[in-house]
């Protein structure tokens, strides 16, 4: 899948400036076109404003809003001065819910990855129903949500495998996105037998010792196949972790200084992931440094 068109959403703010200067980064690196969109939602209608005993004049309220639409286009002009330069720049003001905008225009554009900026921290952030989560579900082409931690350009990525049919597609967008000088690590997370059950089983420590590291070993020849199969580049490594997985993901990334995580964005199929989230829900959450989700949508493109 070629990157040829991005997408950056931005509100003006911190963050999301922030994702539109790693998206500059990926453009210069893939050589792709750039989108810079502002949804703004649909003015009211006068008879909100004009209400008894107070009264607004219709040209008031048309001279409201045209100052509104001069002020954010002169905000997106300022963003295509500032980042524009040797990229190809484009800004867009769009009209529109902003969920609703943001994907449409992705849907127009013909998009390959969309960026969005990540505020607040902790539990606080990308709660279900904000509109980070709502475009990762609903978007047709893989998507970055920037993180609090600012990265200016990924040169390390942490790929997450559970061998579903998200992980192929994502470690390979991956490995495009970085390029040939970056670097590229396939995680499995690895539930590793309960040890109280392996020891009523097995009786011997030395036979339980040999058990679990047999098992961890078999899980690191299935990673290697997996890819191999991929003829992923040389920089690509493997690591096979335990425990639970957004936990055991931000401890490796926190271990490889990785700039991005990279996870498949699952539908909600079962009643623990209705009631806590699936994994990619959980990592886009807590996360530091930016998430690629791979949504269901972009399989089929």
């Amino acid at each position: 899948m070629a990157i040829g068109q991005i997408l950056v959403a931005t509100d003006f703010s911190e963050a999301s400036e922030a994702a539109l200067a790693l998206a500059v980064r990926i453009a210069r690196r893939c050589g792709a076109r750039l989108t810079v969109l502002h949804v703004d939602a649909p003015p009211p209608a006068l008879g909100l404003v004009a209400t008894d005993p107070a009264y607004t004049p219709p040209q008031l309220f048309e001279l409201l809003h045209r100052d509104h639409d001069l002020r954010l286009e002169r905000d997106l002009d300022d963003l295509k001065t500032r980042y524009g330069g040797d990229v190809d720049l484009t800004p867009v003001l769009r009209r529109a819910d902003v969920v609703d905008g943001i994907l449409g225009h992705a849907q127009e554009l013909e998009a390959d990855l969309i960026l969005l900026g990540s505020r607040g921290g902790g539990a606080t952030r990308f709660l279900l129903g904000s509109v980070a989560s709502k475009v990762a579900r609903g978007a047709h082409c893989p998507l970055i949500v920037a993180g609090p931690r600012k990265t200016t350009d990924i040169r390390r990525a942490l790929v997450a495998v559970d061998y579903s049919r998200f992980s192929r597609p994502a470690a390979q967008f991956a490995a495009q996105l970085l390029g040939s000088d970056g670097r590229l690590e396939l995680m499995h997370v690895w539930h590793e037998p309960h040890l109280a059950a392996l020891e009523r089983t097995l009786g011997e420590r030395d036979e339980l010792t040999n058990a679990v590291r047999e098992g961890r070993e078999g899980q690191m020849r299935a990673l290697r196949l997996f890819a191999h199969e991929m003829d992923l580049p040389a920089a690509a490594s493997c690591y096979v972790g335990t425990g639970d997985p957004p936990s055991a993901i931000f401890s490796r990334a926190k271990q490889t200084d990785a700039d991005l995580i990279v996870v498949g964005a699952h539908s909600r199929d079962t009643v623990s992931e209705y009631l806590v989230g699936t994994v990619a829900d959980r990592v886009l959450r807590h996360a530091e440094i930016p998430v690629l989700l791979f949504p269901e949508d972009a399989l089929s493109n």
